[in-house]
């Protein structure tokens, strides 16, 4: 009949067309999908991909409570993890904490558990301060420098010699007098190596 040949031929055109358009316009490409899930990931980054900050505790005089709102104010603000530096023995009048006291170690987990129940990482620095295996160390566990010292011999000749001593300085901070660096250094390795004069020449 005209008419329902008129209404398949409606109903064709209307599907070509909306095929047509599929193609030429489609609602989400692949690369629109990337896009808005980098766009929501950059916004909301997984918290192993979101920065982490020094967390600098002065005399270590902290208290739990303090603790507590400092890293749910970093978190809100998107930080992921905190690096805990115990800094100096005694900033403040009062309020300080030994380190590695039993309180300072008590105060260390309450800001491990609170960091895992807000879904944080704690790191903690070597010691009190920048330098590990400090003052407060027996000699024989402190950290050690290592000290290059030479003297200069005409050869080619064997000799047997003795190599200068590293003189002694206090340390910067004031925490041990030369007086009390023991004499207990040892040699690590002897090199020889041939000295060549250079002569530099001053050029136009």
């Amino acid at each position: 009949m005209p008419d329902d040949r008129i209404t398949n031929l409606f109903q064709f055109s209307f599907l070509l067309f909306s095929l047509v358009i599929s193609f030429v316009f489609p609602a989400h490409t692949a690369d629109d999908r990337v896009l808005a899930k980098w766009e929501e990931e950059f916004l909301n980054p997984p918290m192993d991909c979101r920065p982490y900050t020094y967390w600098w505790w002065p005399g270590n005089a902290v208290t739990k409570d303090e603790i507590t709102w400092e890293m749910q104010q970093m978190r809100e603000k998107g930080i992921g993890g905190v690096l805990i530096t115990s800094a100096a023995p005694k900033v403040y009048e009062k309020g300080n904490i030994e380190y590695l006291s039993d309180l300072y170690l008590d105060m260390i987990e309450h800001a491990i558990q609170t960091a895992k129940r807000l879904d944080m990482k704690v790191y903690l620095n070597f010691s009190s301060g920048w330098a590990f295996g400090g003052s407060w160390l027996p000699w024989e566990e402190r950290s050690k420098s290592l000290v290059p010292t030479f003297v200069n011999i005409q050869g080619p000749k064997s000799v047997t010699i003795q190599l200068p001593r590293f003189k002694k300085a206090p340390d910067h901070r004031g925490e041990i007098r030369v007086e009390d660096i023991p004499d207990n250094d040892k040699l690590i390795a002897v090199v020889a190596e041939e000295s060549i004069k250079i002569q530099l020449l001053n050029l136009p």
